[in-house]
């Protein structure tokens, strides 16, 4: 597993007042020049591509700043998938004193949505063990965990996808958001959860299926693994409130 310290690993953290929430991030990627270069993400940052290397690092239309990631539907094998994966840090899954909460999120973008046909993007955290993955097409968005195999559905609103999984350690509480909107809660076993001591990684895949023609473009960015610290005696939902203000950004 990838045990070396990114160099964002604070970088939330020192925004934030004393005694305010603050934030650890396991890992974090907008896809932003200087650590990656415009063209194929495969080699780049650790991450590994299927061959033909449909995932692009692009310039074209992104969601914020100057890139973001790209995969064109009509790039995906026919009744197969194009997979991307990326080791992270281990995703700590037992709470210590102060860090309680687990976010896992990102920003999607689909362009072309309404072309007809339904091709399919998916987003796996912690992909070695299942901890939760997001699901997204054209017309459906769902969130489930390996840990409790129940999905969570909802339709997929027009423009960027804020997509957000959020998973309480000490209470084994997982909800999923659009949006800032929660669309689905359960609750996990926490014993399980804390038994995964080498849970890492993010994998992303595009998927499609029957013959038809596939004009949607995914559109990726601000992919975050992190761990929230509550202020001291501050109530969860408090605290994740507090930093996902943070990571609101400008959409073009």
């Amino acid at each position: 597993m990838v045990r070396a310290s990114l160099a964002v690993a604070t970088a939330f953290a020192g925004l934030l007042p004393a005694g305010a929430a603050r934030a650890h991030i396991i890992y974090a990627t907008d896809f932003e020049p200087g650590a990656y270069v415009a063209g194929p993400i495969e080699g780049q940052d650790l991450w590994t591509d299927t061959p033909g290397n449909p995932f692009r690092v692009s310039p074209a239309s992104p969601i914020a700043d100057a890139y973001s990631l790209r995969l064109n539907a009509a790039d995906i094998a026919l009744g197969g998938g194009s997979v991307l994966t990326r080791e992270t840090m281990q995703i700590g899954v037992e709470p210590v004193p102060g860090m309680m909460i687990l976010n896992l999120s990102t920003l999607l973008r689909i362009e072309n949505a309404d072309a007809g046909s339904n091709p399919a993007i998916t987003i796996e955290y912690g992909w070695t063990a299942g901890l939760a993955t997001f699901r997204v097409t054209p017309f459906s968005i769902t969130l489930r965990s390996a840990f409790t195999g129940e999905v969570f559905a909802t339709t997929t609103p027009a423009g960027t996808l804020d997509l957000l999984a959020e998973i309480d350690l000490l209470t084994g509480v997982f909800t999923g958001y659009v949006n800032g909107q929660a669309f689905g809660t359960t609750t996990l076993p926490t014993d399980q959860l804390q038994n995964q001591e080498d849970m890492s990684g993010v994998r992303v895949t595009g998927s499609v299926s029957g013959p038809a023609s596939y004009p949607q473009v995914f559109v990726l960015d601000s992919m975050m693994l992190r761990h929230i610290v509550p202020a001291p005696g501050a109530a969860s939902l408090a605290a994740a409130g507090c930093v996902a203000a943070l990571r609101r950004r400008r959409f073009r």
